[in-house]
């Protein structure tokens, strides 16, 4: 892989004070809109970036992949989001068309059973950011290719169908994948 440690940091001490800018708390009580297909007011969408943050849609073999997401209330008042574990999201890759990802931020992941609540202001926005290293879910690095990738909040069935058409998943973006 290319790059260093050290080299690293100040692209990942970069992102993480991004991270922090754009994540932002709301406060307040309000409606309660669960996933599933509802009509709840929200929408999601996909952002890829490069080690410099700026955004691209492709990238250098055995270069990292910033995944962000962004959650918006598109409500004029307070809206309360509740998901039924502490996952809040998930991202998923596919090769190109496909209909199962290669490639799942929640691969060996656990998550506690306790449901999350997310609390809105009027028109706000939450972002979610991950530095993916490009390694898929049987260990191998993702070669040249073109791919695509999409990310949903982890409501109940999400998983199920990644290919559905549901507000509280992101259109699906492509990238690629250079030598």
């Amino acid at each position: 892989m290319p790059g260093s440690i050290s080299t690293r940091r100040p692209m990942v001490i970069g992102l993480c004070f991004m991270l922090f800018g754009l994540q932002s708390c709301g406060g307040g009580g309000g409606g309660d809109a669960g996933g599933g297909g509802t009509n709840s007011g929200f929408s999601v969408d996909l952002t890829t970036r490069g080690n410099n943050s700026a955004q691209t849609s492709t990238f250098i073999f055995g270069n990292n992949i910033v995944f962000d997401i962004s959650v918006t209330s598109r409500s004029g008042g307070t809206q309360v989001l509740t998901l039924p574990t502490s996952q809040v999201y998930d991202l998923a890759v596919f090769t190109e068309g496909a209909q199962a990802p290669i490639w799942r931020w929640s691969f060996n992941r656990t998550f506690t059973p306790a449901a999350t609540t997310l609390t809105f202001g009027s028109h706000q926005s939450i972002n979610y950011l991950f530095i993916w290293d490009g390694v898929l879910e049987d260990g191998t690095q993702i070669m040249p290719g073109t791919y695509e990738v999409r990310g949903a909040l982890a409501y109940p069935q999400y998983a199920n169908d990644w290919r559905g058409n549901d507000e509280f998943a992101s259109p699906f973006r492509k990238f690629t994948v250079t030598n």
